[in-house]
């Protein structure tokens, strides 16, 4: 009896995991830097991160693969914001630089290790970006630095992608690639933005 028990205990496990948690799947991403400024004044220092899973068989061009292009970003104001778009593509396409179908999700989010993932923030919504099929929202401050901590320190990062069909839940998993030269100009913009951070929330500027 005791056996049956742990065997139904084992199946439960399996269908709760198939059916709430996302695929983990390997990924390859290059960054840039996405800094915005108004009048020569810093606003915001993020990274932009495109990437796609690695095939399973390379050698086959029929092969379909999926594609993100994300970003994160922290702004003067003291919060986060974070955008993303989901896009098919074949091993071919890619190879012959063929342009990807952007794909519909309902939301997601984006996790340095150790730490919470990008969250919505309460009170406000998901939105479409201005690209098609793209999705933004505003998130906490701290998720996004620590994003900005695991890029610089060469840590792998994770995107997930949720549906309204849980079942096609998927996440991207992988170190995020910078020129030195980029790396040296994130770095030097969260410090100065920081800095910024610092002086407004002493004017009372941010409470």
């Amino acid at each position: 009896m005791k056996q049956m028990n742990v065997i139904l205990l084992l199946v439960g496990l399996m269908v709760y995991g198939s059916s709430y948690a996302e695929q983990l799947i390997a990924a390859d991403f290059v960054g840039q830097p996405a800094i915005l400024l108004k009048e020569g004044v810093l606003q915001s220092c993020g990274i932009r991160f495109v990437g796609f899973e690695n095939a399973f068989n390379p050698d086959n061009p029929k092969e379909s693969i999926r594609m993100s292009d994300a970003s994160f970003m922290l702004d003067r104001k003291g919060y986060g914001l974070v955008k993303a778009t989901l896009s098919m593509n074949t091993v071919g396409g890619v190879q012959t630089h063929k342009k990807q179908v952007t794909q519909p999700f309902r939301t997601f989010w984006i996790k340095a290790p150790n730490a919470d993932a990008t969250k919505l923030v309460k009170g406000q919504a998901v939105l479409n970006g201005d690209s098609i099929n793209s999705k933004l929202y505003i998130t906490d401050a701290l998720s996004v630095m620590a994003l900005h901590g695991a890029v610089a320190e060469h840590k792998p990062i994770q995107i997930g992608i949720k549906f309204d069909d849980d079942t096609k839940d998927f996440a991207f998993f992988g170190k995020v690639t910078l020129t030195d030269n980029e790396a040296e100009q994130v770095s030097s913009c969260m410090n100065e933005l920081i800095g910024l951070i610092e002086k407004d929330i002493d004017k009372n500027v941010i409470k």
